[in-house]
């Protein structure tokens, strides 16, 4: 493994996957789920309760999920 790499798990990828295209704004996950991605710096609270939205980190390991 590269050292500083984040290792997520399916269930993290498959969240972070479903990140809306235009706002980045991501809902409808375990507060669980939530909180270890936001103590890994991907997401941010989006002003509504209950939506996040990527960070430019989120939105880096989001573009190389999708291999772009």
């Amino acid at each position: 493994m590269v050292e500083g790499a984040i290792k997520l798990g399916e269930e993290h990828r498959h969240w972070l996957l479903s990140a809306a295209p235009e706002s980045l704004e991501l809902r409808n996950a375990p507060q669980r789920l939530v909180a270890q991605c936001a103590a890994l710096g991907l997401v941010e609270p989006a002003g509504d309760a209950g939506v996040w939205r990527l960070t430019a980190t989120g939105l880096v390991i989001l573009r190389v999920m999708l291999g772009a």
